[in-house]
């Protein structure tokens, strides 16, 4: 049987969630060239270390914008926001951080 969240464990549970706070969900990052993510995620964290490429949220899908992280380790969290990890060029596994 799948556990699920219990409130009364949880002292931060009244506290407002925003985009200063820590995640509350995650899910694997599926990397494409060409579609953005579903919905904009909090930040990015890296799950198995390599290099990561990524188009910034606020940046033109035009290829001159892209971000390149070389050699990244595991538990590197992208210090802006994304809205999309790109294929090419990305070795490392990320996963979304989420409310």
């Amino acid at each position: 049987m799948p556990t699920i969240y219990n409130a009364t464990k949880d002292p931060y549970k009244d506290q407002g969630r925003g985009p200063d706070t820590f995640g509350g969900n995650s899910v694997a990052v599926v990397k494409s060239d060409t579609v953005d993510f579903a919905a904009y995620p909090k930040g990015l964290v890296v799950t198995a270390a390599g290099d990561l490429v990524v188009l910034p949220l606020g940046a033109a899908d035009d290829g001159a914008h892209l971000i390149t992280f070389s050699a990244i380790f595991a538990g590197f969290i992208v210090p802006f926001r994304v809205r999309r990890v790109m294929a090419t060029g990305t070795t490392a596994s990320c996963a979304t951080i989420e409310d």
